[in-house]
């Protein structure tokens, strides 16, 4: 793996590590109403489209000339190989745009109540974590 890539994948750790204890219960205390917050999202976008993006991955092989190279480095032969590609796609799903309509109101609803529960729990991070 290249070090770009370790620091790009180690990112979100390492902020988090560098986060303050009020920083981490404040997060903490939103984490659902985050994720409440984006399945509404997603839901209201499957409505107003009228079907359901689902994502999937096609995976295809091919047939390729790979390089054999000795201990210098030189090609000294090359063959045919076979090399394994993976795509990442995306296909419309039907939907009942009835019942993802009643889900929509039932997450709202879920939204309002867990806004009241993260004002409170941030209250209570703000007193126990003072700056």
């Amino acid at each position: 793996m290249h070090s770009i890539t370790k620091l790009l994948l180690c990112t979100p750790l390492l902020l988090a590590a560098c986060a303050t204890p009020q920083e981490r219960c404040l997060s903490s205390a939103s984490r659902e109403l985050r994720t409440l917050t984006r399945l509404a999202a997603e839901t209201e976008a499957n409505v107003a489209r009228g079907y359901a993006v689902e994502e999937f991955q096609e995976v295809r092989e091919r047939m390729t000339f790979c390089e054999v190279r000795n201990d210098e480095g030189q090609v000294v032969e090359r063959e045919l190989c076979r090399e394994t590609d993976v795509v990442d796609r995306t296909r419309p799903v039907a939907i009942d745009v009835n019942a993802e309509r009643q889900k929509l109101q039932q997450l709202r609803s879920r939204i309002a109540t867990e806004e009241s529960r993260v004002a409170r729990a941030q209250q209570t991070c703000l007193a126990t974590y003072p700056q």
